[in-house]
């Protein structure tokens, strides 16, 4: 990705979040099609009416599924307006945030909100701006992540152990300065391992119908060598 970037920032794609109608259902589909243990919920998302399940998917990247808990919340909005499930949001560790925000603001990128969860900073970005809802969370200590004291089951043979790239579907109201795949807004965040990139992603991981949001590329297990990063 293309753009300058402050001295000792760096950017790891931790989550990729897929909205569901039925969590229970979404879940099992997900963890047989790619045999993964079961999960865990993060209990701070039923205050905001939301049902969640997070898998691991390998050492350091993880797939969460959530579900509303009624019709009132905007994920409940998002799946009715979209005409089904699919990708919903991205969340991306950083180093320091500051500089993020202000690459979003210079390219006129809204913020949906500015928290504390779990002693660490969080900004959502608004996805009618970057095409998904973008998650940067402000953890300076790169091995470091929210659930790394959360107890976790493990499958002995997934058949995926990491997250290396998304395809994010282009904004859904290009306006000034934040419009076509020359956007600017695309240049306010490089990669890690991973890949974040934005244009017209194929429909075809986490479909839904009349949908096309994010596609994830997975590295299988066997693709792993003794050289791949973790």
């Amino acid at each position: 990705m293309t753009g300058t970037h402050d001295a000792g920032t760096w950017e790891i794609l931790r989550q990729v979040v897929i909205g569901a109608r039925d969590l229970d259902k979404t879940g099992q589909q997900l963890r047989e099609a790619l045999n993964l243990a079961p999960g865990f919920a993060d209990p701070l998302l039923e205050d905001i009416g939301l049902a969640d399940e997070t898998l691991a998917v390998g050492p350091q990247a993880f797939l969460e599924i959530v579900a509303p808990l009624d019709e009132t919340v905007s994920l409940a909005r998002w799946i009715r307006k979209g005409g089904g499930e699919g990708g919903y949001a991205l969340s991306i560790q950083v180093s320091n945030i500051e500089p993020y925000l202000e690459r979003a603001a210079a390219a006129d990128v809204r913020t949906v909100a500015d928290l504390e969860a779990y002693g660490h900073r969080i900004v959502q970005l608004h996805p009618g701006d970057l095409g998904l809802l973008v998650e940067l969370d402000e953890i300076p200590d790169a091995e470091e992540w929210f659930w790394d004291q959360t107890e976790k089951e493990v499958s002995l043979d997934p058949r995926v152990d990491d997250i290396l790239a998304s395809t994010c579907p282009l904004p859904i109201r290009p306006r000034r300065r934040r419009c076509g795949p020359k956007c600017s807004a695309r240049n306010w965040i490089r990669r890690n391992h991973s890949r974040l990139r934005w244009g017209r992603a194929p429909c075809r991981s986490f479909r839904a119908s009349g949908r096309c949001s994010v596609r994830s590329i997975w590295r299988r297990r066997s693709e792993r060598t003794p050289s791949s990063p973790a």
